[in-house]
């Protein structure tokens, strides 16, 4: 099988569809609030590679003109129709790879994630340059000082229902600096996560005690927020009236908090969370080991 459901995942080897999309699948299989999707697995990004047209390839254009085999291309296109058939119209399209997401190296920022992508034709194109992503300098360089073999071309790609967040952010159930177990941290701002993540905006952050419950706060600035365009985003500034209220109420902030510490629970050990919040409802889009 060649493309899994996110739903489906229970029993299938991280080596198969990544660190990223396994993650998740545990998740979403003790109910935890993950958005639906599907995993291109490992299997056929190397079917790909071993496409006379994507093996000869030489430029980044070369390896996207390749087609995609014609079973891969049909089992993604009835997974994308069943999303599309529960009111999913954007997904986002994002790197899984076996290497990714170690407790001694995370490959944070080094893949590929495209968001909001509106089409079928759209979501192919976004899998090939995740699986192109593979082999770029940047990656090929952290592998290298990470003293990390990438010979098992083990790169699956997540697609996954977009969340149109209201507020996104990251979280520590300890604390990144200190080290310290009783401490989370949350950073929190408007709009897609991307905005957090690619270090565009001072975000609000939150460090709640897991002891106390006593929640201390540092307003961020803010500065704009990554929006869903037509297809992709775009960058808007945020309003005055915004900068100078926290993104997340206290309750929001304890929801948050309690999600973290039962995820570090059922992974037991500490762990790094990417959310979205969408008409109030929270929404988990990464979980992975903080790194040593």
């Amino acid at each position: 099988m060649n493309v899994i459901n996110l739903s489906a995942l229970k029993g299938v080897s991280v080596q198969r569809v990544g660190s990223k999309a396994r993650n998740l699948g545990a998740m979403l299989d003790q109910g935890l609030p993950v958005p639906p999707g599907f995993v291109v697995t490992v299997d056929a990004f190397q079917t790909f590679l071993r496409g006379h047209a994507a093996e000869s390839a030489e430029t980044e254009a070369e390896f996207l003109a390749a087609p995609i085999p014609a079973q891969i291309a049909a089992e993604i296109a009835e997974q994308y129709k069943a999303l599309q058939q529960h009111a999913v119209y954007a997904v986002a399209v994002r790197s899984s790879s076996a290497l990714e997401d170690l407790n001694s190296a995370s490959f944070a920022g080094q893949y590929e994630t495209f968001l909001n992508v509106r089409s079928l034709d759209s979501v192919l194109v976004q899998i090939k340059r995740c699986w192109y992503s593979y082999f770029s300098p940047v990656v090929q360089n952290y592998a290298r000082n990470q003293n990390i073999s990438l010979d098992s071309l083990a790169m699956g790609v997540l697609v996954q229902g977009m969340v149109d967040a209201d507020v996104s952010g990251v979280i520590f159930s300890k604390h990144p600096v200190t080290n310290d177990p009783d401490e989370i941290v949350i950073n929190a701002s408007y709009g897609l996560g991307e905005a957090i993540v690619s270090g565009l905006v001072t975000p609000d952050c939150f460090t709640i005690s897991k002891r106390t419950g006593e929640i201390s706060r540092e307003l961020g600035l803010k500065e704009v927020k990554v929006l869903p365009g037509p297809e992709g985003t775009e960058t808007a500034d945020t309003l005055p009236e915004e900068q100078e209220a926290y993104s997340l109420s206290d309750e929001q902030v304890r929801e948050l908090a309690g999600l973290t510490r039962h995820i570090e629970e059922l992974q037991g050990s500490a762990v790094d969370l990417e959310f979205a919040i969408h008409d109030g409802t929270i929404y988990l889009l990464q979980v992975r080991p903080i790194t040593t």
